[in-house]
């Protein structure tokens, strides 16, 4: 597990997202080094984080999934939605742009899972839309006149897919446990 890579990509992405955007399409990483090696450490620290801040076995569990899963639904849903906006069909593309985008979020995570008074911290992760909206360009190729429609589209559906899946997963994991 290479933690300096994770720290400069999490660094570069936040505050140089143009430049990293670059860098992050040249890049021959897999979709699933991805999860493994950057996704997975930072949404194991925010469980970890959520443990000391009081959340039971179950839903720890549960949070550690849920991001996993996302991040492959919405990774999909992109590459799938791309062709629709005159943009490049690229699965692998479509996981680095979820993936990296959603760094501050899974950031902020962390960091609001430790208290409920941390919780406000949780609001940094709206800076993941911004990242999203930078990198659609350059790692799907979309047409700056698409861009927005695109951003919009498919944050709508990846909200009712997150929606769906919080409302059949969560009582199937947590209520028995309860």
């Amino acid at each position: 597990m290479d933690f300096q890579y994770i720290i400069d990509r999490a660094k570069g992405i936040i505050l140089e997202p143009k430049r990293e955007w670059k860098q992050i399409k040249d890049e021959q990483r897999s979709k699933w080094d991805l999860i493994l090696f950057y996704a997975l450490p930072l949404v194991a620290l925010s469980v970890i984080t959520g443990l000391i801040g009081t959340w039971s076995v179950w839903w720890a569990i549960y949070q550690l999934i849920m991001p996993i899963v996302s991040i492959v639904i919405a990774s999909y849903v992109v590459n799938e939605l791309s062709e629709k906006f005159n943009s490049a069909k690229n699965l692998n593309n479509a996981f680095k742009l979820v993936v990296y985008a959603s760094t501050p979020s899974l950031l902020a995570a962390i960091i609001a899972n430790l208290s409920l008074l941390l919780s406000w911290v949780g609001l940094f992760g709206l800076y993941s839309i911004y990242l999203f909206w930078i990198g659609i360009s350059e790692m799907m190729e979309t047409p700056d006149d698409k861009r927005l429609t695109y951003v919009l589209i498919s944050a709508l559906v990846l909200i009712v897919i997150q929606f769906l899946l919080s409302l059949f997963i969560a009582p199937q994991m947590i209520s028995p446990y309860m």
